[in-house]
């Protein structure tokens, strides 16, 4: 696949981060402070979306 394949990929929410693109949580002193709580969703990078075909099919596997 190349890029402008990937670009014209079905985008869908990321179900990480609900589409945001960062994690929102209250502050915590018992968390490292790498993971701040404006830190960029890992799954979709930052920006909110992810292609649908990670998510597969939706049905489980027997």
């Amino acid at each position: 696949m190349n890029r402008q394949d990937a670009k014209q990929e079905n985008k869908v929410p990321c179900p990480g981060c609900g589409g945001r693109g960062r994690f929102e949580w209250p502050a915590n002193p018992k968390v490292p402070k790498r993971w701040a709580p404006t830190s960029p969703c890992a799954m979709c990078q930052g920006t909110g979306k992810i292609p649908a075909s990670w998510l597969g099919s939706g049905k489980a596997p027997r």
